[in-house]
């Protein structure tokens, strides 16, 4: 998230704050965030940011969508324009913490080449060519798989804990099934068998059902 937008985002929480009369300890309290990192994330200097996480969980306090976090206050739509290099950053740092998995897919996909057949006098610059090209993927797996780097005792410990309680990622299955969720229900406002008011509230609502849980 760039400066301006993490600007944006801090200025609305506290906009929103001071609308619905409530302090800053008193959020807190509610989110379950640590002081220290709260006031620091929301202060003008921004030396600590919000996660993605924290984010969702002062919205749904608050009782706001996490576009109205997001949005500047003079603008309908959000500004959600990320760059290369943010985009990495984020799916790293879900890498780096185990929170996602990283595989390969491949995707039939038509690709306009460049017309370099000399007998062709269609006058086309591109031409249609059908392929199949392979893409990294990143995935939440339902399944916690054993970490090669722990020493010998650790793994040991680690086999027999899923030997007798199994190896579910409880979190991961969460989120599956609310992408599962999502997409349906993306899908039938996408046909317009939904309105865009009621589509944000299901997903609104069962964001706030995940949270409480």
């Amino acid at each position: 998230m760039t400066d301006w937008n993490y600007s944006i985002l801090a200025n609305n929480i506290r906009m929103q704050m001071k609308k619905q009369n409530l302090n800053q300890q008193r959020l807190i309290d509610l989110t379950g965030i640590n002081q220290s990192h709260f006031s620091k994330s929301l202060s003008e200097t921004g030396k600590n940011r919000f996660t993605l996480e924290q984010v969702v969980s002062i919205a749904n306090v608050l009782n706001v969508s996490i576009e109205t976090l997001m949005m500047p206050s003079n603008h309908t739509t959000p500004n959600l324009s990320f760059s290369c290099d943010e985009i990495c950053l984020f799916f790293t740092h879900l890498l780096e913490e185990g929170i996602i998995s990283q595989g390969t897919i491949r995707v039939p996909e038509t690709v306009y080449v460049l017309n370099d057949d000399p007998y062709d006098d269609s006058g086309s610059t591109f031409v249609r060519h059908p392929t199949e090209n392979t893409y990294q993927c990143f995935y939440f797996s339902n399944y916690i798989d054993t970490d090669e780097i722990l020493d010998e005792d650790k793994l040991y410990n680690q086999l027999l804990e899923f030997e007798q309680g199994g190896n579910l990622n409880t979190k991961s299955e969460t989120i599956n099934k609310f992408f599962e969720f999502y997409t349906t229900l993306y899908n039938l406002y996408k046909n317009q068998n939904l309105t865009l008011d009621d589509f944000k509230q299901i997903i609104k609502d069962r964001l706030n059902n995940m949270s409480s849980q």
